[in-house]
C-alpha cells in the first residue's frame, strides 16, 4: 500500500480533465499552497500514470471522452496498488452529477463549477487528512496482527515449553516415587518443595501436610535447629555432605538415619537442596544390642574363676581369660600369640 502525505509541501495531486481551462484553473488554486500538482487531458492515460507514480489525491473529471471518470474511477479501485487513493471527481455547472454511481465506483467526493479556491483547497486538505489517518489505522492494524502473531506464536512456544515442563516433572515423579528411600527437595528456607511418598510414610504425614513446611514444623526445636545447621553447610559449600543424624517421628519413636545432601540450581536460579535418607535405626539397634551382649559376655567370662582360653586352628592363643595371672602369674598378654604346647605338662601331650 503507497503511503501518502498531508502536507501540502510534499503532497502530490494528479488532476484528469479533458478541458485546458479546468487544469490551469485547479493547478493554479492547488500550486499556491505548495501541492505537487500532475496533469493528464485523457482518462484512459490515467491508469498508467497512477501505477508509474502513485499521487496522493486524484481529481477526476467525470465526462471526458473515450474513458469517462466513472470507468477510470472503476479501474483505479480495482487494483490493489492504487485501490486506497483517494478520488475527487469534478464536474462542470451544466453537467448532471450521477452522484450515487459517482460514490459507488469509489470516489470519496466532488466537486462542480464553478470552482472556489477555499472548497476546493477544504476538501482537498479534508480527504488527504482522511486518506493519511486511514493509512494509519491500516499500519497499527498491521501491526497490531504482527504483534497479536508474535503473541500467539510466544504463548504456543510457552504453551509448548510448560507442557514439556509438566511432563518432565511427572516423569520425575515417577521416578522419584519408585526408589524405596524417603527423598527431599528444600528450597534456601528450608522448606520442602518435593516429596516422594516413601519420605511421606516416613514421616507418618500425607503430602500437602508437608509441603511448604519446614523441620521446625514438625521435630523438637533441638532436632530442627541441627537440621537447618547441617542444611545450611550443604548450601554454603556446594559439596555433597553424609551425616548420621536423628529425628522423632509422628508416632514419637526417635529414628536414627543416613542422610546425604547436595546443592544445585533449579532452572529458574534458585538454589535448592536435594537429599536422600536412608533408615539406619534398626541397624543401631542391633549394633546396641550386639554391644550390650558382648559386654555382658566379657563379663561372664572375665569373672568366672577357672582359665577360659581360645586358639586359631594352628593352637596360638589368641584369648586367655585375666583370671589366669591368678593361677599361673602370668598376665594375659604374656601368653597370648604363644603356642598352646608351651602351657601344657609334657606327659600330658599326646604320644
Amino acid at each position: 500500500m503507497t503511503e501518502h502525505k498531508t502536507d501540502s509541501a510534499v503532497s502530490s495531486i494528479l488532476i484528469v480533465d479533458d478541458k485546458p481551462e479546468n487544469l490551469r484553473l485547479l493547478s493554479g488554486i492547488l500550486k499556491e499552497q505548495g501541492y505537487e500538482i500532475r496533469l493528464l487531458r485523457k482518462g484512459n492515460m490515467a491508469m498508467s500514470s497512477v501505477l508509474n507514480s502513485p499521487p496522493d489525491l486524484i481529481m477526476l473529471d467525470i465526462m471526458m471522452p473515450e474513458t469517462d471518470g466513472y470507468e477510470v474511477c472503476r479501474q483505479l479501485k480495482a487494483d490493489e496498488r492504487s485501490c486506497n487513493i483517494p478520488v475527487v471527481f469534478i464536474s462542470a455547472l451544466n453537467e448532471v452529477v450521477d452522484k450515487v454511481k459517482a460514490f459507488s465506483v469509489g470516489g470519496v467526493d466532488y466537486i462542480s463549477k464553478p470552482f472556489h479556491a477555499e472548497e476546493v483547497l477544504a476538501r482537498v486538505k479534508t480527504h488527504l487528512t482522511i486518506s493519511h489517518l486511514q493509512q494509519q489505522v491500516s499500519a497499527r492494524n498491521m501491526q497490531l496482527q504482527r504483534e497479536i502473531a508474535e503473541h500467539q506464536k510466544t504463548s504456543a512456544a510457552l504453551q509448548e515449553r510448560e507442557e514439556k515442563l509438566l511432563n518432565a516433572n511427572l516423569f520425575l515423579d515417577k521416578i522419584i516415587n519408585t526408589l524405596p528411600n524417603p527423598v527431599f527437595v528444600k528450597d534456601e528456607q528450608h522448606r520442602w518443595l518435593i516429596l516422594n511418598d516413601a519420605f511421606c510414610d516416613f514421616m507418618g504425614y500425607r503430602r500437602e501436610q508437608l509441603i511448604g513446611k519446614s523441620d521446625c514444623d514438625f521435630f523438637p526445636k533441638e532436632q530442627a535447629d541441627v537440621f537447618w545447621k547441617k542444611d545450611n553447610l550443604v548450601f554454603e559449600s556446594n559439596t555433597v555432605h553424609s551425616n548420621e543424624e536423628s529425628f522423632t517421628d509422628s508416632d514419637g519413636k526417635l529414628n536414627t538415619i543416613l542422610t546425604k545432601k547436595s546443592a544445585m540450581t533449579d532452572i529458574n536460579g534458585e538454589k535448592i537442596l536435594v537429599g536422600i535418607i536412608t533408615d539406619i535405626t534398626e541397624r543401631k539397634k542391633m549394633e546396641n544390642d550386639l554391644r550390650e551382649s558382648e559386654e555382658q559376655y566379657r563379663n561372664l567370662v572375665e569373672n568366672l574363676s577357672e582359665a577360659l582360653f581360645m586358639t586359631d586352628i594352628k593352637g596360638f592363643i589368641i584369648y586367655i581369660s585375666p583370671i589366669i595371672e591368678a593361677i599361673i602369674g602370668l598376665k594375659p598378654e604374656e601368653i597370648i600369640g604363644k603356642h598352646l604346647s608351651e602351657f601344657i605338662y609334657p606327659e600330658d601331650l599326646p604320644m
